[in-house]
């Protein structure tokens, strides 16, 4: 989803079901933990984004938060810095939503539609069996 709002609920809403591993449309799969650790970042990057703190602040915050995603990968996290300080303006100048649907993201290309690798689809034991 392109609206943080929607995007947070749903996060927490895979996070509330059943669930082993999320498999999203870029990387690698994760964990209920790491869908936390990245649920986590990405709100208190909304959260700095409705405040009045520099852009960079924010996008640093970010990086800060998903670091163990980058981990290793200098090129990696100074795209998501550069990403992210682009999403605190756009995001500000459009009341908090994106301009295009599906341009949110952690680490995609500024007005890159991403609604697509967002997507987490839910693995249960039984679909891995």
């Amino acid at each position: 989803t392109a609206c943080p709002v929607q995007w947070r609920s749903a996060l927490n809403e895979v996070l509330a079901g059943p669930l082993e591993r999320a498999i999203p449309g870029h990387g690698e799969p994760m964990t209920p933990k790491q869908i936390g650790i990245y649920r986590d970042a990405f709100s208190a990057f909304i959260g700095c984004v409705n405040t009045d703190a520099v852009a960079n602040a924010c996008a640093t915050a970010w990086a800060d938060g998903i670091a163990s995603f980058t981990v290793g990968d200098g090129r990696k996290r100074d795209s998501v810095l550069r990403n992210a300080e682009y999403y605190v303006g756009m995001l500000r100048e459009n009341g908090g939503k994106t301009r295009l649907p599906g341009a949110l993201s952690g680490a995609g290309r500024p007005g890159q539609s991403v609604t697509r690798s967002h997507q987490l689809r839910r693995r249960s034991a039984r679909d891995s069996k």
